[in-house]
């Protein structure tokens, strides 16, 4: 047997603590970012209620979004995405 323990891999709940934590200003470590990568596309997946192939045009979109937003459209006008909301309820309350 090998003398070193592999680790399990994190759940998706331990994931999202981590997300929650770097949000809060924690740096992680290299390690930490390499065990959670597996988890990342399933927890954006879970928690925006997409499936996880949408999940790369998803964050794209979002980033694309976030990237315009020097040129903030009216509040009731629709999103600049594309989602087909108002820009309120989408892009907009990011910007605040």
């Amino acid at each position: 047997m090998n003398s070193e323990t592999k680790q399990a891999e994190p759940t998706i709940e331990e994931t999202g603590t981590l997300i929650a934590r770097v949000k809060a200003g924690y740096k992680p470590t290299e390690q930490e970012l390499a065990a959670h990568s597996g988890n990342l596309k399933r927890f954006v997946a879970r928690s925006r209620g997409i499936n996880e192939n949408q999940v790369d045009g998803y964050l794209r979109n979002r980033n694309k979004a976030r990237r315009i937003l020097r040129n903030q459209p009216k509040r009731n006008k629709d999103c600049i995405c594309g989602s087909g909301l108002q820009y309120r309820k989408c892009c907009g309350r990011f910007s605040r």
